[in-house]
C-alpha cells in the first residue's frame, strides 16, 4: 500500500484537519496496526518531529503535549483534545524532553521545585534552550536567557539525579558523537551550562535517559542501541547492547523511549523508520524482544515519547505519541494498552 493510500485511510477517520482529532475505530486482530486516538496539527505545521509530554498531577485530563518542529521554527503546545494552546519562535529546534520537579539550586527562594523542558538548536550556532513550564497556565516559559553555546547537536535529551539534584542535557549529533552537559543555577539566579563528559559515536539522534539507573541509551541510525553511563562515579565503557538486524530490526534507528511493564520489567522501546515499525527490547542482557507494533497511518517515524498512567481520560494505561512522514506530519496519540494487546508474549490484560 503506498503512502498517498495509507494516509487516505487514516484521513477518512478525521472530522476535520483543524486539529485534526481524530477517534480510535475498532481494534482488529493482532496482526493488524494499532488504532490511533488523536492527531496533533496546526496550520503552521511544517514537519513535527519529535515531542515529549507534560503529566498535570492536579488534573491528568490537562496534561499537554510539548513538540518541537524543525521546518516551522517552532515550538507548539499541545491539549490532549489536540486543542493548540500556545506557540513558541525557535530557530530550527531539534529533540525535547522534559523532567519533571527538578531542584536547580542557587538561593533558597529560587530552590522550588521546577518541571524543565530542554530542546536543542541547529541554527545561528548549535544551542540548548530552556524552559520551564507554569503551574497554573500550563505554558512553557524561558528560563535560559536565549540558550547555551553547544557542540554541533542534532538530538537530546535531559537526565535528572534527584539524590545529586544534578540536571543533565545530554546532546547527540551527525559527525562528532555524544556529549553531556550539567545544567545549574548560579547563586544570583541565572542558569550556567558546562561540557562534562563526551563520548565518541557515529551518527545518532534518538537518545533517552533512565534516571534511576544512570544509563543513557543512545540510537547510532546504522549500528544499533548503545548503552552509556552517565555517573561519573560508575563510568563504563559504552557498549552496543542491541545491534543492527537483532529480531528484524533495521535502520534508520530514531526515536527512543522507556517503558516498564506490568511484571515490572523494563524495555526500550525503539522506532526503525525505514520498517514503519516500533520494535520492544528487554533493558538487560541477553536484550530480548518482546515483539513490535505499528500505528495506524504512521510511516517513518522519528521521534517517540510515553506517558504511563491509569489517570488520563480516554488513554488506558497511558499515552503513546509519535511523529509520521504523512502528509501533514500529525502528531499521532495511541493509548498504551491498545499497544500491549498487540505486542507479541505480552499479556493482554497488563493494566487490568
Amino acid at each position: 500500500m503506498n503512502s498517498l493510500l495509507r494516509f487516505l485511510i487514516a484521513f477518512s477517520f478525521c472530522a476535520g484537519w483543524e486539529g485534526l482529532i481524530c477517534k480510535s475505530h475498532s481494534e482488529t486482530n493482532s496482526n493488524q496496526p494499532v488504532a490511533f486516538s488523536v492527531r496533533l496539527h496546526n496550520d503552521a505545521v511544517g514537519d513535527q518531529d519529535d515531542l515529549c509530554f507534560w503529566a498535570n498531577g492536579k488534573d491528568p485530563s490537562e496534561s499537554r503535549v510539548f513538540v518541537s518542529d524543525k521546518k516551522a521554527n517552532s515550538l507548539f503546545v499541545y491539549s490532549l483534545d489536540g486543542h493548540l494552546t500556545q506557540k513558541i519562535e525557535v530557530a530550527k529546534p531539534g529533540n525535547i524532553d522534559i523532567r519533571r520537579r527538578v531542584v536547580l539550586g542557587g538561593e533558597a527562594s529560587q530552590m522550588q521545585p521546577t518541571d524543565v523542558v530542554a530542546v536543542n538548536v541547529r541554527a545561528d550556532g548549535w544551542k540548548v534552550r530552556v524552559f520551564s513550564v507554569n503551574a497554573v497556565t500550563y505554558q512553557l516559559e524561558p528560563i535560559d536567557a536565549g540558550g547555551f553555546a553547544t557542540r554541533p547537536n542534532y538530538g537530546s535529551c535531559l537526565a535528572y539525579d534527584s539524590k545529586s539534584q544534578k540536571l543533565s542535557y545530554i546532546a547527540t549529533s551527525e559527525s562528532s558523537g555524544v556529549t553531556q552537559y550539567e545544567i545549574s543555577r548560579l547563586i544570583d539566579g541565572r542558569l550556567a551550562c558546562m561540557e562534562i563528559n563526551h563520548w565518541d559515536l557515529g551518527k545518532c539522534e534518538g537518545i533517552v535517559a533512565d534516571d534511576e539507573t544512570g544509563k543513557v541509551y543512545v540510537a547510532v541510525e546504522q549500528e544499533g542501541i548503545w548503552e552509556l553511563t552517565i555517573d561519573a562515579v560508575n563510568q563504563k565503557v559504552p557498549e552496543l547492547v542491541i545491534a543492527l538486524g537483532k529480531n528484524g530490526l533495521a535502520g534508520d534507528l530514531e526515536g527512543l523511549t522507556l517503558a516498564t511493564l506490568e511484571d515490572t520489567s523494563r524495555v526500550l522501546i525503539v522506532s526503525s523508520q525505514g520498517l514503519d515499525k516500533f520494535f520492544v527490547f528487554d533493558r538487560q542482557s541477553p536484550w530480548n524482544c518482546r515483539g513490535s507494533f505499528q500505528i495506524d497511518g504512521v510511516t517513518e517515524t522519528d521521534g517517540i515519547d510515553l506517558i504511563q498512567s491509569n489517570e488520563i481520560p480516554h488513554f488506558p494505561g497511558g499515552i503513546f505519541g509519535c511523529h509520521t512522514s504523512q502528509l501533514g506530519h500529525p502528531i499521532t496519540l495511541a493509548s498504551w494498552k491498545s499497544i500491549l494487546v498487540k505486542l507479541e508474549h505480552l499479556k493482554s490484560d497488563a493494566f487490568r
